[in-house]
This record gives structure tokens, sequence and C-alpha cells, in this order.
């Protein structure tokens, strides 16, 4: 039994000391919540190479401002897409329009900054959309 316990501690340091080493935690979830706001991940791919560092929310002007802060975990660049979509306190979506999806190039092993500002004072929370950017093929 204490070997099993030992082999177990052992394989969770190593995990560990990988894991600090790269200095990136990839979620394999696919949505985290930030004091109250989500994001969602729409698949597998962000999930797995993208992860949430910090989630920055102020009040500007009476209009809930945020910043969610992204790290690139792979060694290559990443191209992927988001949008905010504003809800009340109560959870309701503010417009049943969500907004555009905005194009996002990130480097191998960057951060970039997702801020939105909500389009009315009743807005109180936010969900962020992350999803794979599909290459434009309309053209060609």
């Amino acid at each position: 039994m204490k070997r099993i316990s030992r082999i177990v501690v052992a394989a969770l340091l190593v995990s560990l000391m990988l894991c600090v080493s790269c200095k990136c935690l990839c979620a394999n979830a696919p949505s985290e919540s930030h004091t109250g706001a989500k994001i969602n991940m729409n698949d597998k791919w962000a999930a797995s190479k993208l992860q949430v560092v910090d989630v920055v929310r102020t009040n500007q002007n009476g209009l809930l401002q945020t910043q969610v802060s992204v790290v690139n975990c792979t060694g290559k660049d990443l191209q992927f897409e988001y949008r905010y979509r504003w809800t009340t306190s109560a959870g309701m979506e503010v417009d049943g329009n969500p907004g555009v999806w905005i194009p996002v190039n990130i480097g191998a092993k960057q951060r970039s900054m997702l801020q939105g500002i909500a389009p009315n004072a009743e807005v109180q929370d936010f969900v962020v959309d992350v999803r794979c950017r599909a290459p434009n093929t309309r053209w060609e």
C-alpha cells in the first residue's frame, strides 16, 4: 500500500514539474468561470490550446468593461475568434443578437487580451465564446 502511494506521489510530482516548466496549464474543460464570468471554449481545439489566466472587470462611465487574458499553450501560432455575450444580474442576455466574432492571431507561448465593453448600463455579467478560426475559402 505504501509503495503504491509513493508511486502515485512521484507521478504527481513529475507531472507538476512538467507543468511548471512549461508555465502553462491548459484546461481540458469546455468552460471556465472566473468571478462570475463564463468563458466557453466551443470546441476541444480551443480548450486544449488556450488557457484563461486572468479576468479583469471595471466600471467605466456606468458600463462594464472587461479584459480576459488568454495564453497560447502550444509552440505554434494560433488563430481563433471570440465574442462577448452580455447578461443582466438575473442571467438574461441583454441583446438577443450576440456580438460579432473577433479574429485573433496569437504567437507561440504568447498572451492575448480579449477586451469588451458592455452595450448599456443594465449589464452586470458576461460570457465569452471562443472558437477555432476557420480558414476563409470564399474567394477560392
